[in-house]
């Protein structure tokens, strides 16, 4: 009676080990604990960061000092462009840097800029309404011979034949997926639809 007693003891200590460490090897085991909380059938689908892509060409002569001063100022609207609701910073990131290209397909252009936006309202903000963003604008135009400006939704690369016209209509408003600018040298823009403009100065 005593041995079966024992018998039984041994067993259920044998089975909570083993109980323990089937558990401890899957918490620990990667392929386990790093999809833990993932749902291969959820319908949440990430949203498409907004880039926005701004090219510069500086005037002949502009000073290595200048240019410095206007891209630092560029990269620094990160910090000084502030939503109106909350008057915190709303720039997802900028990074920019001259061209290295060794294509010979610039067409002028010596320096790039990628502005991403957590959402194309925010982005419209920033285009038409940011005051810091507009005074960059007045300043940077003084010494710019060209500015080409091109957005777009990550991922994005189809819309309807209507949208360009709604986008129209409402000014920019949250619709707006694509869009191009190119200032020649006279000043003059393309006939398309974009609500930013450097106004560049001519002389």
């Amino acid at each position: 009676m005593l041995l079966t007693r024992r018998a039984l003891t041994v067993a259920a200590v044998l089975f909570v080990l083993v109980s323990i460490v089937g558990l401890l090897k899957t918490r620990l085991a990667p392929a386990e604990w790093l999809t833990l909380g993932f749902d291969p059938g959820s319908d949440v689908v990430p949203l498409a960061i907004t880039q926005h892509i701004v090219l510069f060409q500086f005037k002949e002569g502009t000073s290595s000092t200048t240019i410095k001063q206007i891209t630092s100022q560029m990269l620094s609207l990160k910090k000084t462009c502030k939503h109106p609701s909350t008057n915190q910073p709303y720039i997802k990131s900028i990074t920019g840097g001259i061209d290295t290209s060794i294509e010979n397909a610039q067409h002028g252009i010596t320096h790039a800029f990628i502005v991403q936006f957590y959402s194309p309202e925010d982005r419209t903000y920033y285009v038409t309404q940011d005051p810091a963003h507009a005074l960059f604008k007045t300043s940077a135009a003084k010494v710019l011979e060209t500015v080409i400006v091109v957005d777009f939704l990550e991922g994005v690369f189809t819309r309807s034949p209507l949208s360009g016209l709604e986008e129209k209509e409402k000014g920019g408003a949250a619709g707006d997926v694509h869009q191009a600018e190119v200032v020649d040298v006279d000043g003059d823009a393309q006939e398309e639809y974009v609500p930013e403009r450097f106004d560049v100065e001519t002389n």
